[in-house]
């Protein structure tokens, strides 16, 4: 197997590795080709392949592969079909009008114009905030002006450019518009029924393509699906009648929630109002990834043509941090001003800790733990000693004198590792017990050591 081969791309030759992706030989070789994304999603790097074989990135048509995401495993002789045209326009904002609660109009006015075809997007990047990508499309009221340029744009909560709509940019804010990219875009001269399925904002290239299509034959067969997750979603009511109006044209707006405002609005979602489709459709879906890719997969099944724009969530939010600048965060020398501030925090801790420990704290676990031994009897009245002798007889051996005959041999051999048993009387005064019962000084020392070890490792922990 060759370790390089030749590819062509619009007549310039290169060399590229074998299992090279296309557009970086391209690329590294100097040659220019138009991409956007890198994911397979926008269409701008398809290419048409004239001859040999690459694997992978097949595009919507025969022949026609993604260059972001097919590698070379042959020689190959490439073309571009269609020269870029992309182009950097200046504009300032002319309208902006709220179409729903989510969604915005917004009218741009550029100083030159730019061509694109319906169903293209174009990166926009108000003055002063970062660029991002929108369809261009027609207004849904009115008109639409050649000299304004027209997006609607999902409004996205603490959004850094659409939470400002209406806010800090206003009419008169500087536009930058670069563009046209993507390749789902409406092909003229063709007879087939089309079918168009959009949810939320990817009903702006829908639209355009919708309106395209009639404006090139007026009786050619359309199905427009258009969903959304609520009744407040669909703010494309206003376009779905107009063109509702065409009697060829038919109009399913369809919403995953429940509402009884119209029967009209279907339940479910728009893959499940897809009609039976024939190789000769040609399919277009724009909106939630999820839905394109069941669009697609369902025409691809079926041999039809499927143009698809998926609308990936664009890192709106403020930019989080990335693994290697948290990490770097967390092993950070600290400095002076840090370890003071820390040496300070441990020093309160540590008062509050000395303040908040018991003044008798070693007396408190030889109260807790007192249930293990027996009570001195010395120390008990009267009551309690019967008692306390009843709970913990099985402690230590009662004595002989207090046993009747047949048991006092019992607990001598079971307790015989003790040692014998004193037969003279208890003494009666507290110095004759201590004196009678050394054991028991040896006990409380022992407890006494123990609630001072436990002590001590409270602490420590």
């Amino acid at each position: 197997m060759a370790r390089s081969h030749e590819v062509t791309i619009n007549g310039q030759s290169c060399m590229a590795r074998h299992g090279e992706v296309l557009l970086d030989a391209a690329l590294s070789n100097g040659i220019d080709l138009p991409y956007d994304c890198r994911a397979g999603h926008c269409g701008t790097c398809c290419v048409r392949l004239v001859s040999g074989e690459v694997q992978g990135g097949e595009g919507a048509e025969p022949g026609i592969v993604h260059a972001c995401q097919c590698r070379i495993v042959g020689d190959a002789v490439i073309e571009q079909d269609q020269p870029s045209g992309v182009r950097t326009v200046e504009g300032v904002v002319s309208s902006l009008r709220p179409l729903s609660p989510e969604v915005m109009e917004v009218g741009i006015k550029t100083n030159r114009p730019l061509p694109y075809h319906a169903g293209q997007y174009v990166q926009v990047r108000f003055s002063g905030y970062p660029s991002r990508p929108y369809s261009i499309t027609h207004p849904l009221h009115g008109n639409p002006n050649s000299r304004l340029v027209w997006f609607h744009v999902r409004r996205v909560k603490h959004g850094r450019v659409s939470s400002s709509l209406g806010k800090r940019i206003r009419p008169g804010h500087r536009v930058t518009l670069s563009g046209p990219h993507g390749s789902a875009h409406f092909r003229p001269n063709l007879d087939s029924r089309l079918i168009l399925v959009a949810t939320n904002t990817g009903f702006a290239p829908i639209w355009s393509i919708a309106v395209a299509a009639l404006r090139e034959d007026p009786e050619r067969m359309i199905m427009i699906i258009a969903g959304g997750r609520s009744i407040e979603s669909l703010y494309m009511i206003p376009a779905l009648v107009q063109l509702a109006r065409f009697p060829n044209v038919h109009v399913v707006p369809v919403c995953s929630a429940r509402q009884n405002l119209s029967r009209a609005v279907k339940p479910g979602r728009p893959t499940d109002y897809l009609p039976g489709l024939l190789p000769t459709d040609v399919l277009y879906a724009c909106g939630a990834p999820g839905m394109v890719d069941s669009i697609k997969s369902i025409a691809a099944n079926v041999g039809a043509v499927c143009y698809a724009d998926p609308f990936l969530p664009t890192t709106d939010d403020p930019v989080e941090q990335s693994v290697l600048t948290r990490a770097m965060g967390w092993l950070a020398v600290p400095t002076k001003r840090q370890m003071r501030q820390l040496a300070a925090a441990t020093r309160r801790q540590m008062r509050q800790l000395a303040l908040d420990r018991p003044r008798n704290r070693q007396e408190q676990p030889m109260r807790a733990h007192s249930r293990l031994r027996p009570e001195p009897l010395m120390y008990l009245p009267r009551k309690r000693r019967e008692q306390s002798k009843q709970a913990h007889s099985h402690l230590r051996p009662e004595p002989r004198m207090y046993l009747p005959r047949k048991r006092r041999e019992q607990p001598m051999q079971a307790h015989s590792h003790l040692g014998p048993e004193p037969l003279m009387d208890p003494p009666r005064s507290r110095r004759e017990q201590r004196a009678q019962a050394p054991w028991m000084a040896e006990a409380r020392m022992q407890a006494y050591q123990m609630a001072e070890a436990r002590v001590r490792s409270h602490y420590r922990s």
